[in-house]
């Protein structure tokens, strides 16, 4: 889950402030190294745990179009490739990545408003409108749509900052 650079980076910044107030204590920066590192994996299953909600938003977005009197044909027809993909299948089914997030508290609940945004901007990318026209789905390609989808919409978004 944690790569090596993310750990070296957080143990050397550990090492310069025990360094600079000499008052800190061993078990002081390991403790705090731990809250670090511990705050880092959070938010690394925070964001994996985006994936369904992604997804629950691409949902809701269909359930209002069906709601609608005078659909277009494309509201009519929706591709439903993108919700049912397999990738958010696996983190809505498994109990122990659920067990965990509800034992965390990281839920995207109360951001359901910036899950919409992020889609709404999804829904206008070039490569997920070729994602969408592709036949078949595969758990690699829906995996490599939501790489490109984190590097693409996550990466200096003001919204989740």
């Amino acid at each position: 889950m944690l790569n090596r650079r993310i750990l070296r980076i957080k143990a050397f910044k550990e090492l310069f402030a025990s360094q600079m107030l000499p008052d800190k204590s061993l078990p002081g920066a390991q403790k705090e190294l731990d809250a670090a590192i511990e705050s880092t994996r959070d938010l690394y299953l925070f964001m994996l745990n985006s994936i369904p909600a992604l997804t629950a938003a691409a949902k809701a977005r269909m359930a209002q179009q069906s709601l609608k009197v005078n659909k277009t044909p494309q509201e009519q027809h929706p591709n439903t490739k993108f919700v049912d993909n397999a990738l958010a299948v696996l983190f809505e089914t498994d109990p122990d990545f659920l067990k965990v997030m509800g034992r965390k508290n990281l839920g995207w609940e109360p951001y359901g408003l910036i899950m919409e945004k992020v889609y709404a901007s999804v829904c206008t990318k070039p490569y997920f409108l070729e994602y969408l026209d592709r036949e078949g789905s595969s758990l690699k390609e829906d995996c490599e749509l939501f790489t490109r989808i984190f590097e693409e919409e996550y990466v200096d978004r003001e919204d989740l900052d």
